[in-house]
């Protein structure tokens, strides 16, 4: 009697291997790395303010042509979604500051694209502050404001 050989069936394979790959990057990845944050223990009455530096949302100057370009913009602003949620989350600040230039085209970027952007970080009853600096010299503050979702 012959050993029987083992029929590897490529398309389930691959379709295995995919789904895999997906639910890593979208869940796995994320609780990885939020677990590994420290559990900070503060007073119920304490203000929580959270600073965010230099998150470099896409701009869509320069980007690639498509499909290449809507994608990896889709892709950057999904990523900055899921972790800006993931951090407020875990530490649920009453403020949220952004330091250094919001745009990855911050110079070339009119305010009606940067108020567009800024749809990533709303959320209900957290104050956002942006602090914008000059691009030819970062020690001088260029723009200051608030918003708020609610």
């Amino acid at each position: 009697m012959a050993p029987q050989r083992v029929v590897l069936d490529y398309n389930k394979l691959s379709l295995f291997l995919l789904i895999g790959a997906v639910f890593y990057n979208e869940l796995i990845a994320y609780y990885s790395a939020y677990s590994r944050w420290p559990d900070l223990k503060w007073p119920t009455d304490s203000l929580r303010i959270l600073f965010v530096a230099d998150p470099q949302i896409q701009g869509v100057m320069y980007e690639s042509p498509f499909p290449l370009g809507p994608i990896t913009r889709w892709d950057s602003d999904r990523y900055l979604s899921k972790s800006f949620s993931w951090a407020i989350s875990a530490y649920s600040p009453q403020i949220v500051v952004f330091l250094g230039d919001l745009i990855d085209e911050g110079d070339l970027t009119n305010s009606i694209i940067i108020n567009n952007k800024n749809t990533h970080f709303l959320k209900e009853s957290i104050i956002i502050v942006f602090i914008l600096y000059d691009p030819i010299c970062t020690k001088q503050i260029k723009m200051i404001f608030s918003m708020t979702s609610t």
